[in-house]
């Protein structure tokens, strides 16, 4: 176990620092690249910290003693042990019985705290689900139209669904999404662009993405970076998916768009 916490320990503080260094030359990349960019490295990062394993060249080299190791006889009596001595003495010695390992206590409250962490985000996530689906129904007239739009750009079909209550248009779903979109009326303007933005997040895997940045938060829920890095990443997430939807549009209509 020691072992594994030297691993888990080495990769926390380099990934620390990778996530300190994305933070202060995020807006320099941004410059020269894209916001897609910067959330892929995030994504990246994400996957890096997910896998225990601490990828090291260097190898162990034995280096044998030029003492030569002198052994005397030891004896076990009752939980003592008795050395002898070159004068003909003895010395008894009584281990020490260590009951508590903080190492181990640590280690306890590190997995309990980020269990409970991930159970909750579960709970949440499906109860919300459960609400949705009690609220949803289909419209036929949407449905079509999200399907012409999947044709014609190459996309896979999906389900969409009109969800009373909700806030804002979203995916959900990881082994069967769908898209869901408040019941508020809409132009065929305003409603291409909404289903052209959760189009690209069907086919970018932006959930898959958001479950691994969420297992990252809760799993090292000891770390602010972790934190930070999860909110960084869904709202570069959000913008990198406006830049693709208006990357083929005309000035004039993306000033319209900020408006």
């Amino acid at each position: 176990m020691d072992e594994l916490v030297m691993v888990i320990s080495e990769i926390m503080i380099t990934m620390s620092i990778v996530i300190i260094l994305v933070i202060f030359v995020s807006p320099y990349l941004k410059r020269k690249y894209s916001t897609r960019f910067i959330y892929f490295l995030w994504v990246a990062v994400a996957i890096r910290i997910l896998i225990p394993i601490n990828f090291n060249i260097s190898h162990p080299v034995e280096v044998k003693s030029i003492y030569q190791e002198q052994k005397y006889p030891v004896y076990e009596m009752s939980g003592a042990y008795v050395i002898p001595q070159e004068n003909g003495s003895e010395i008894t010695i009584i281990p020490q019985n260590n009951s508590t390992n903080p190492m181990l206590f640590i280690f306890g409250a590190w997995i309990i705290i980020g269990c409970s962490l991930i159970g909750y985000s579960f709970i949440t996530y499906f109860n919300f689900l459960r609400k949705v689906k009690s609220l949803r129904f289909h419209d036929n007239q949407i449905q079509s139209y999200l399907n012409d739009i999947v044709i014609q750009e190459g996309y896979q079909q999906i389900e969409i669904y009109v969800v009373d209550e909700l806030d804002s248009p979203m995916l959900v779903g990881l082994f069967h999404p769908m898209i869901l979109i408040p019941n508020i009326e809409l132009d065929d303007e305003a409603l291409y662009m909404v289903l052209k933005h959760e189009l690209i997040h069907y086919k970018r895997k932006d959930i898959l993405a958001k479950w691994l940045l969420m297992l990252c938060r809760s799993i090292y829920w000891f770390n602010p970076l972790l934190w930070y890095m999860n909110k960084r990443a869904c709202n570069d997430m959000e913008i990198s998916c406006d830049e693709m939807l208006l990357n083929n549009t005309t000035i004039e209509y993306r000033k319209k768009m900020e408006r």
